[in-house]
């Protein structure tokens, strides 16, 4: 998807005007792109799973970690981890820090690796243990 904008604006705009005439070609490009999301969203989760189900096997987390860890691995974009990674190691080294209200703090909000903690006076939105169970076992540089 990225490559896409290396394309010049010419020919984008032929693919643009086709998928605005073209019904059924608008319809298998959609078909094509959500195969492949799926695709590298699947191989990139069933890693994620994997390295889960080792830290189970390994002692390192409960059935219940794990389980939860599965839920956000299945909820959570691909996309947006890196950046919530990045976001909990800021706030590890500092703990006073606070994500505030970026989209990767929402993210990570809805898949439980994120809570609110409404006791500061505008409220801060901070990493769970979920997170770091995240971080520690599941998240490597590379992914």
């Amino acid at each position: 998807m990225a490559d896409f904008q290396a394309i010049s604006p010419e020919k984008r705009r032929v693919v643009i005007d086709r998928l605005d005439r073209e019904p059924e070609f608008a319809k298998r490009a959609a078909e094509a792109v959500l195969t492949l999301l799926d695709r590298v969203d699947s191989e990139v989760k069933a890693v994620w799973v994997s390295r889960g189900l080792r830290a189970y096997a390994a002692g390192l987390v409960t059935s219940a970690q794990l389980m939860r860890l599965n839920w956000a691995i299945e909820r959570l974009l691909i996309c947006d981890a890196r950046e919530i990674v990045s976001a909990f190691e800021w706030v590890r080294a500092e703990p006073r820090r606070i994500w505030g209200q970026s989209p990767y703090a929402l993210a990570a909000l809805s898949v439980g690796l994120a809570s609110f903690d409404a006791k500061w006076e505008e409220g801060a939105t901070r990493p769970t243990e979920l997170c770091e169970l995240f971080v520690r076992h599941i998240w490597k540089p590379n992914d």
